[in-house]
């Protein structure tokens, strides 16, 4: 849906963004679920649009604490899609909610967290990370000694990246 309507109506982009945006806050799981697996596929169509960009990084990352996992995962997912001509100015942004996250209680996060985090690694320069890296290897360290079952299927996370 994200690839149809931000190539052929992309125009109508940021009032979905905006519907989307707001519908994070709904009640239903479900519903939250749909805006933010639809609205992290929106994120890496918003190329020129600054201000809905901020605002979408913005409610993706309040969202990553949700109660359900699949909103958290997905929210996790919309940030990484930011447009590499972006990515820059909300690196720190980012990797402080993947942080967090590497220690969720739910494993499947834990999981996107550190597909997620590869992603961030890939493209960030190295001065953004270097001042995380200790309190990084800390937290991928306890990872690892909680459950060495999750190290074990990192290669074979389903990403999807276009």
């Amino acid at each position: 849906m994200g690839l149809c309507m931000g190539v052929t109506c992309k125009c109508q982009v940021p009032t979905i963004c905006l519907i989307l945006t707001k519908s994070l806050d709904r009640h239903q799981g479900f519903q939250r679920e749909a805006a933010a697996a639809a609205l992290s596929e929106f994120v890496r169509y918003s190329d020129g649009l600054d201000s809905l960009l901020e605002q979408m990084v913005e409610a993706l990352c309040r969202h990553a604490s949700d109660d359900s996992p699949t909103v958290r995962c997905l929210c996790l997912r919309g940030l990484v899609q930011i447009p590499s001509i972006h990515i820059l100015q909300y690196t720190n942004q980012v990797l402080g909610v993947i942080m967090a996250l590497l220690e969720d209680s739910d494993e499947s996060v834990q999981l996107t967290a550190v597909s997620c985090l590869l992603k961030v690694l890939e493209s960030s320069p190295n001065d953004a990370v270097e001042p995380i890296l200790i309190n990084l290897s800390v937290r991928i360290r306890n990872l690892q000694l909680a459950d060495k079952f999750l190290w074990t299927q990192v290669d074979e996370i389903p990403y999807f990246v276009a």
